[in-house]
């Protein structure tokens, strides 16, 4: 059988993925939480809008090298994730 790659870009068009991630985040209360971990499969867009919005929370990103330079580089800016 062979491989296919499904991306978080695949199953989510940027705009609906920063509307789910507004969502998420206004629905959850993370306040709570010490520190989240995201492992692979997208590009870190959830930890970003946790930590976006609860700027002392802490986050581990578990994934490809290019992905965790990519989230280093806009992690806090919710326009790119």
């Amino acid at each position: 059988m062979p491989h296919h790659e499904v991306t978080e870009e695949a199953v989510l068009p940027d705009e609906v993925r920063r509307v789910v991630v507004v969502e998420v985040v206004d629905a959850y209360d993370f306040s709570g939480l010490g520190t989240s971990i995201d492992v692979g499969g997208g590009r870190g867009s959830l930890l970003a809008g946790i930590l976006e919005a609860y700027p002392m929370a802490r986050g581990v990103l578990f994934d490809q090298p290019a992905v965790v330079a990519d989230f280093h580089d806009h992690a806090r800016d919710p326009e790119t994730h």
